[in-house]
């Protein structure tokens, strides 16, 4: 299967993409993209080693920023058949903002995934879940992010 000692999982999480045009007094155009390419390795059965990286940008009228996040994970899978399995995957990593023209700094990120794979083929699995993600204090403030995971492809036989 899939899930087996020795596979690679390879992945990418297309989770938000919002482009907002509004017109009228106090409102503003704006345009959210975010992705999170992930290698891991399967060391056991249903247990996956990797690393990921977060990455954000965000465009308003008042101001843009970039956000990254570099992150080891750690993937278990619960249960299941071979078409469609549980699973957890925590991470804890470094993360950075960048606010054009005002500043940036280097924080720590945590957060995890729950979910299930549909293994939709002998080398595809689509992921669906919650994820939550938080970016710890900066130079004055911190932010959580709870959402939807809602595709992510990883293809573990196609290396491996």
């Amino acid at each position: 299967g899939q899930t087996e000692k020795g596979k690679v999982l390879l992945g990418i999480d297309a989770t938000k993409f919002q482009s907002t045009i509004a017109s009228g007094y106090g409102r503003s155009n704006s345009t959210l993209i975010s992705l999170q390419p992930q290698i891991g390795g399967f060391v056991n059965n249903n247990v996956a080693i990797g690393g990921l990286i977060q990455l954000e940008y965000q465009s308003q009228v008042s101001s843009d920023f970039t956000t990254y996040a570099v992150a080891p994970f750690l993937r278990g899978y619960l249960g299941g058949s071979d078409k469609v399995k549980f699973f957890m995957e925590p991470f804890i990593g470094i993360a950075g903002i960048s606010y054009k023209s005002f500043y940036s700094y280097t924080t720590y990120t945590l957060g995890g995934t729950l979910g299930f794979t549909v293994f939709a083929s002998s080398s595809v699995g689509i992921d669906i879940g919650l994820q939550y993600y938080h970016l710890g204090p900066g130079s004055a403030s911190s932010s959580s992010y709870y959402g939807t995971r809602t595709i992510d492809i990883p293809a573990q036989n196609i290396i491996g």
